[in-house]
């Protein structure tokens, strides 16, 4: 779910009304009556970037590979679908003026979840995108908010947090380097995705082996 700033909100937005009843919008993924084919798959990156159908053309690997109209074509399916609309992302601040973090809550009431996560910083000055999602091994529900704000909201927000008492567990993590291209425009990724079972699957112990030895290369580093 993606909310975009109130340009006239409080760029430090206190945390008081987190658990405060409010309609909360459906955070379920929604149903598609569609497949996606292997055309759709490697345009729909370049259509989510908000890119010309000429462009997604002219890109090296698609360039002999697809048509314009098969892009086209794809567009309008997935179009007509609901598959993809258009919607836009304003940022708070210029890009310079902006912080970008993540930030992952585990809260004892797991009802509560996407109450949390819809009030936070909700009406202030921030970009916000936020989920409730499955941990991997222990099936908990995570309340997750990755925010554009202003640095003193960032440099606050764990202190306010911890007045929170239904939060049981929290963990942040600041971008360091920040590009608001990679940001808003980052592309979704369907290396994985298989056509015959319409199911996006990721190895996730790929991922986190090649963690580990990167942690352990570091640590052998540093001792050294």
């Amino acid at each position: 779910m993606i909310e975009n700033p109130n340009l006239f909100g409080d760029f430090n937005p206190p945390l008081t009304t987190l658990l405060d009843p409010c309609d909360i919008p459906d955070m379920s993924l929604e149903k598609h009556d569609t497949d996606l084919n292997e055309c759709d798959i490697r345009v729909l990156p370049y259509i989510e970037k908000g890119m010309r159908l000429i462009d997604i053309l002219r890109k090296g690997h698609l360039q002999g590979v697809l048509t314009y109209e098969q892009i086209k074509y794809s567009r309008e399916k997935m179009r007509k679908c609901k598959l993809i609309e258009k919607k836009y992302s304003i940022i708070p601040f210029s890009h310079d003026q902006c912080v970008e973090f993540q930030l992952f809550m585990k809260i004892e009431d797991e009802n509560l979840i996407p109450r949390i996560v819809y009030n936070f910083a909700r009406g202030g000055r921030v970009f916000k995108q936020y989920a409730v999602f499955e941990e991997l091994r222990s099936n908990n529900l995570l309340g997750s908010t990755s925010c554009l704000c202003h640095p003193l909201f960032f440099r606050d927000v764990m202190e306010k947090l911890d007045l929170i008492d239904k939060i049981s567990e929290k963990e942040i993590y600041m971008r360091r380097s920040f590009s608001y291209e990679d940001y808003i425009f980052c592309q979704s990724r369907f290396k994985h995705f298989d056509t015959e079972t319409q199911t996006l699957h990721y190895p996730y112990h790929v991922y986190e082996e090649k963690i580990k030895k990167r942690l352990e290369e570091e640590h052998l580093i540093i001792s050294v």
